[in-house]
């Protein structure tokens, strides 16, 4: 009856913390969602790294898309320039690299020192274009609550395990 109960509350403790994490098959590395905004010619994708930011490093991906082709366009300039919630100027452009996976893809990184909303620009071919596109990024403050979940539920596994261990020693102690 004890095996019973220990092999369900593993295997709902495994379904639990399946269900709880985010498992999937995610293009361009974990990016999945991308914010889209058609300007001139171009279609402008952004994605973030992590998907839902906050306080420190983000990985950010942009495509470039020709909207008469749906092509990828290669070989631009592209400059990135942030504005902070509590400043009302953006700061100097910085280029965005190629990624070397795929030509594609253009990739830049920022660390966020402030949580709130920040504005991203992206400019194409020119550090003063007017060719520009302007997305909207909530940055989050960071929380330790979901480590600590992680370590709590480790714990709980590592002694169930141990547990299940000392019951099998103990049964093979008696049957000698």
């Amino acid at each position: 009856m004890a095996k019973i109960i220990v092999a369900s509350y593993l295997i709902l403790s495994c379904a639990l913390f399946l269900y709880h994490s985010n498992i999937k098959a995610e293009a361009n590395g974990r990016i999945t969602n991308y914010q889209t905004q058609t300007i001139d010619a171009y279609t402008i994708k952004l994605g973030t790294i992590p998907p839902s930011p906050q306080i420190g490093k983000t990985h950010f991906s942009i495509q470039i898309i020709d909207s008469d082709t749906e092509n990828p366009v290669y070989d631009l300039n592209i400059y990135i320039s942030l504005k902070s919630p509590d400043v009302d100027d953006w700061t100097l452009p910085q280029k965005a690299y190629i990624s070397t996976i795929d030509p594609s893809v253009y990739e830049f990184n920022h660390k966020f020192e402030v949580p709130g909303n920040w504005q991203i620009k992206v400019l194409i071919n020119d550090q003063n274009s007017q060719n520009n596109a302007v997305f909207g990024l909530f940055v989050k403050q960071f929380s330790p609550l979901p480590g600590i979940l992680t370590l709590i539920f480790l714990i709980v596994l590592l002694s169930t395990f141990a547990y299940i261990i000392r019951i099998k020693l103990n049964q093979k102690r008696i049957s000698n």
